[in-house]
């Protein structure tokens, strides 16, 4: 009886292995951030060099993304990626700022 419950352990065993489910491989979800203007007209209008920060509104988030926009609107990160990816479903808040260069800050670097 022995052999035949060893027999039996065995086949499950194979059997488990045969059709157990193997790793799914894990969804990259990728976007990109362009900042524009609405004129009067409704017409797109890029924005050039405004500051973006892509970020779950939580404390301690993971996805943290910061750029700049380009003469297109198009964000792009240090390494000039234009497209942002992360591994996990997240709600960003996307922020987007453009300051003036003010004269006195050139003066004081000079």
């Amino acid at each position: 009886m022995n052999t035949l419950h060893s027999f039996a352990a065995a086949a499950a065993l194979i059997a488990a292995t045969l059709t157990s489910c193997s790793p799914k491989d894990a969804p990259v979800y990728r976007f990109q951030i362009e900042v524009v203007a609405v004129n009067d007209d409704g017409e797109l209008i890029p924005i050039q060099n405004a500051t973006v920060r892509a970020t779950a509104p939580v404390v301690n988030a993971l996805p943290d993304f910061t750029g700049f926009s380009g003469i297109d609107g198009i964000v792009r990160d240090a390494e000039g990626n234009d497209l942002f990816q992360y591994g996990l479903p997240a709600v960003l808040q996307v922020t987007a700022q453009k300051e003036e260069i003010r004269p006195w800050f050139l003066a004081a670097a000079t």
